[in-house]
């Protein structure tokens, strides 16, 4: 079970917007590729898919009503009880310096 340094870097940057909204680890799940990379280590995740058991965080941690603002944020999509943040900027850059570097 392992995560990418890039997953890594734009999960950090997904954990901060849910300590800004103060909302524990036992109130919030990943899920889609990111949970696949984490438990299979099958793949990138080029997003983070976030879920809540209680529909009332999901409005905590959405860039169209929280206050944290990051830059590296190009794209956000609300569902029923899940939201996902694509830094995917991010991504694009980080793995480009990585395949240099090899």
């Amino acid at each position: 079970m392992s995560f990418s340094n890039i997953t890594l870097y734009v999960l950090n940057k997904a954990l901060k917007q849910l300590q800004y909204a103060n909302i524990s680890n036992n109130q919030w799940a990943l899920g889609g590729g990111t949970a696949i990379q984490y438990y299979y280590s099958h793949r990138y995740s080029k997003d983070i898919d976030i879920f809540f058991p209680d529909l009332q965080f999901l409005t905590f941690v959405s860039p169209r009503i929280n206050d944290v603002n990051d830059d590296d944020l190009i794209f956000y999509s609300e569902q029923t009880n899940f939201i996902k943040l694509n830094f995917l900027q991010v991504i694009s850059t980080l793995f480009f310096q990585n395949k240099l570097q090899i």
